[in-house]
């Protein structure tokens, strides 16, 4: 693993799953207990896999891949934007595809925008 760069909480992007998966918990409970059907319940525990997803930071790999919005080649992004929060990774699958783009909210933009220059340096920074 060459880096683990933490997730911005505090972003809206990122806490409104943590609102959502409250909220749809809490239908789940309290209709359980009003109806004294209790046979709802395990559908929490289907959130638990997301919920573990959500709090592992963004990780590159040591063969150059980066994790968290997906899976993508380091060394196939073309350039990044910074907007806020947000950094928007602007990369193709494979060389001369169809360019796409992936919004990282990374907690330290400018380490995570440097980590991604040093794999390759080509990347421009708009």
């Amino acid at each position: 693993m060459k880096a683990q760069i933490r997730k911005n909480q505090k972003d809206w992007h990122i806490y409104i799953f943590w609102i959502l998966l409250g909220a749809f918990a809490l239908l789940i409970i309290v209709n359980a207990f009003s109806s004294n059907e209790f046979d709802q319940l395990p559908l929490i525990l289907c959130f638990l896999p997301l919920a573990i997803l959500q709090l592992r930071p963004y990780q590159i790999t040591d063969k150059d891949m980066l994790h968290g919005n997906g899976q993508i080649d380091v060394k196939l992004i073309s350039r990044l934007e910074s907007c806020g929060n947000r950094v928007v990774v602007y990369y193709s699958r494979m060389k001369g595809g169809i360019e796409r783009r992936s919004s990282f909210y990374p907690a330290d933009k400018e380490e995570f925008i440097s980590i991604l220059q040093q794999i390759n340096p080509n990347i421009k920074l708009n």
